[in-house]
């Protein structure tokens, strides 16, 4: 096998360990299932509980500069280390908790562990991608599905640890001892391709030319002058908080209409199986038609959608 088909094969082997990496990073997503046991052990309500997830991604989102920062100066490997050290300190951390005011949950869950994930996110999908050159849609719509099916699959691992003998707190210390392991696995198991790696290259079609895509890096200066940054930047902003919202309160939303708690966990796997699926259906439509014609298709979708809805 010369180098280039060894490495062709050997970069679906890293798409199937970031997969697996996005899957523990994304319990951040399960937060209306993990959240449960605060509420019945300090009595924080509602409003208290949608502060921590507030502040839990919007340090992911810090994480997630942080991340590229780490990644381009000291390598993906230390960068992931960083986020797994950080990640189970914040897990640990929330699991001691007793007879303390909320802010501590706020440092230990919504600082540290929304960082830690949030650097392990942006560092797996740039990690990753950088071998899918001509498959960049399917890439990260495999990774996102990753991150977004963590809350059916971790989600419901951790409501039975919540029922279990062990307890949330030591549900809380496995969840981050398995996210630092995981993590810490993919990072020396993760590689860059090298200069002297051939890769397939995306085919010219007629919708990429048609869409003037630049060929050109810019510093994070020029970057924030350019108006289609901001553009771009408000439209997933006004996206991420309905889905944040969404994704903190729905086992909330389910019980409010009487759902057994049962069904009510399970609302929120499938909540996040069809975000999962979503992304991997408009990733390959990005690879085969195109930015803007998959933009049009997915908004044209979600407000025909909530049209049914009024």
């Amino acid at each position: 096998m010369n180098k280039t088909n060894s490495n062709l094969s050997m970069r679906w082997f890293y798409l199937s360990v970031g997969v697996i990496a996005m899957l523990f990073a994304g319990v951040l997503y399960a937060w209306s299932i993990l959240k449960a046991p605060l509420t019945a052990e300090f009595g924080w309500g509602a409003s208290e509980l949608a502060l921590n997830f507030t502040l839990a991604m919007s340090f992911f989102c810090i994480g997630g500069l942080l991340g590229a920062q780490l990644s381009k100066r000291v390598g993906h490997r230390f960068a992931l280390i960083f986020a797994g050290a950080l990640s189970v300190a914040g897990f640990l951390l929330t699991s001691c908790l007793r007879d303390t005011t909320v802010v501590m949950l706020y440092i230990s869950y919504g600082v540290l562990a929304g960082l830690g994930i949030g650097i392990a996110y942006n560092v797996l999908i740039a990690t990753v991608s950088a071998w899918f050159p001509d498959k960049k849609g399917l890439c990260s719509g495999c990774l996102m599905m990753g991150f977004g099916a963590s809350a059916l699959i971790l989600g419901n691992v951790a409501d039975a640890l919540f029922k279990s003998t062990l307890g949330w707190r030591s549900a809380y210390a496995i969840l981050g001892v398995a996210i630092c392991v995981v993590l810490i696995s993919a990072a020396f198991l993760l590689r860059k391709p090298s200069q002297e790696t051939v890769l397939p290259q995306p085919k010219a079609k007629k919708t990429t030319k048609a869409e003037h895509f630049e060929r050109q890096d810019y510093t994070s200066k020029q970057m924030l002058c350019r108006p289609s940054f901001w553009m771009a930047f408000f439209c997933i902003s006004f996206l991420a908080a309905v889905g944040s919202s969404v994704i903190s309160f729905a086992k909330d939303l389910a019980l409010s209409v009487d759902a057994p708690e049962a069904l009510a966990v399970s609302l929120v796997g499938v909540l996040s199986v069809c975000n999962g699926i979503g992304r991997i259906l408009t990733g390959a439509l990005f690879d085969s038609i195109g930015r803007r014609k998959t933009m049009l298709c997915a908004n044209a979708l979600t407000i025909w959608l909530q049209l049914l809805h009024c």
